[in-house]
């Protein structure tokens, strides 16, 4: 049998064998991982379908701006959008080992022997293959599609994370401006009694005790002022570095809180395992280790490669082309790795705890995703009672402060009396303030949880 026929022969079987990889990791197998999941959420929930686009659902176009801004120019996000890239990179890079390289030589050389030169000029073609004889090759192309997936994924997931970072930065900015502007005009109300209390006291009808008082009252509140605008410009910072804009405290907001939708449908347990991106990310990342476990087990077995080179030698260029000049060869290679000191078989056991990890992270992913979800979904009904309830509590005092003020201005009720009803009235709104910010934010995070997309 001639060399021609056995390497055909040789590279038909081989073709052939590179079916013989190992299974393909599918979406399936990654929930026999987490194991059996319960119909329903535990915590009341709607299973209507999750909702897309979440951040137009609070009807605030600032916020919907702000989210948009922050995905185009957020630095890490842009990070992670190179990592993207170098995934994508990476797995052209694999998959170029599959094919065929054929590169180009040419020289020219001139010898002189006893007084006699000769010129030589040659250009050979080679392309050379390593066959894929066990799908080692192609696993590592499998393993590199599989970790691009899940940088994806991940980038992705990012972004959902970004659009939440913005809102809850977005909430927290506009609460502080509010409770500062609460404890503004708590000040602007003891300014005014401490006023009135000095008038009494140089009279006598107060006493230094009662001014003291009011002073002591007076100071406490600025310091709380001044406080709260402290945590109001590190809010717009924060909102600002999300954005990636230059931390100035400048950004210009609304004065009121949104005002929540009604509570989103959450869907099935089960559909978060295909929605949250970084669920996914973990499922792909189980799929890549299955593929290194059979790149691991196969470089034990033999290398086939194929050479093949075309070209011509002359002494002129011009001579290059003619057939006389011309030749070909093809060669075989088989490499088998004899005695590598046990390092083949530690990669293979390396392997196979990259796979044991993978597994265990992606069971670690799907069940923070499921507390996640339950927890919010539990913040969520309790939230909206304490705001009702701090909603009555505000009216409550409110009449008290409205019935109060009639009784001081009739003689019936001290100042100071006048001033605790007063105070509890601060307080109240300040407490519903934090409420309502605190219920904005569960919903971020609840929509966060469910893997919604944020546009």
């Amino acid at each position: 049998m001639s060399t021609r026929c056995s390497i055909l022969i040789v590279t038909f079987s081989a073709l052939i064998l590179q079916g013989c990889a190992t299974p393909v990791f599918e979406p399936k197998d990654a929930r026999d991982i987490v194991g059996t999941l319960p119909p329903i959420w535990s915590s009341a929930a709607d299973s209507h379908a999750i909702e897309a686009g979440w951040v137009s659902s609070f009807d605030d176009e600032i916020l919907s701006d702000l989210v948009l801004e922050a995905q185009h120019h957020n630095r890490e996000l842009q990070g992670l959008a190179a990592d993207v890239e170098q995934a994508n990179a990476l797995t052209h890079q694999a998959g170029a080992a599959l094919l065929p390289s054929i590169g180009l030589i040419a020289s020219a050389a001139r010898q002189s022997d006893q007084g006699f030169t000769e010129d030589a000029k040659t250009s050979n073609v080679q392309a050379s293959w390593e066959i894929d004889l066990w799908g080692r090759l192609s696993s590592e192309t499998k393993a590199a599609k599989e970790d691009a997936r899940a940088v994806q994924a991940d980038y992705r997931f990012a972004q959902h994370s970004l659009a939440a970072a913005v809102a809850r930065a977005y909430f927290a900015a506009i609460g502080s401006a509010i409770q500062a502007d609460i404890v503004k005009r708590s000040v602007e109300s003891l300014e005014r009694i401490h006023k009135v209390v000095q008038l009494q006291e140089r009279e006598g009808v107060a006493s230094a005790q009662d001014l003291a008082v009011t002073r002591s009252d007076l100071f406490a509140t600025r310091s709380q002022l001044v406080e709260s605008k402290g945590a109001k410009r590190d809010a717009l910072r924060a909102l600002e570095l999300l954005l990636g804009r230059y931390p100035s405290a400048e950004i210009e907001l609304r004065n009121t809180l949104p005002t929540p939708s009604a509570t989103p449908g959450a869907g099935l347990p089960s559909e978060i395992l295909e929605r949250r991106p970084d669920i996914m990310a973990a499922e792909r990342r189980i799929a890549a280790a299955f593929q290194r476990v059979n790149v691991a087990r196969t470089a034990h077995l033999p290398r086939l490669s194929l050479t093949t080179s075309f070209g011509s030698a002359a002494s002129e260029l011009s001579s290059l082309l003619d057939r006389a000049n011309r030749a070909w060869s093809t060669d075989g290679s088989l490499l088998a790795p004899i005695f590598q000191s046990g390092a083949l078989k530690a990669q293979v056991a390396l392997a196979n705890a990259e796979q044991r990890s993978a597994i265990a992270a992606y069971g670690q992913a799907a069940l923070n995703g499921f507390s996640e979800v339950e927890s919010s979904l539990d913040a969520g009904a309790t939230l909206l009672q304490q705001v009702s309830d701090l909603s009555s509590a505000l009216a409550a005092a409110s009449e008290a402060y409205r019935i109060a003020k009639v009784r001081f201005d009739e003689g019936d009720m001290n100042l100071f009396d006048l001033l605790s009803v007063e105070q509890r009235t601060f307080e109240r709104h300040i407490e519903l303030n934090r409420a309502q910010r605190a219920v904005l934010e569960q919903r971020v995070n609840l929509y966060l949880a469910l893997g919604g997309s944020w546009g």
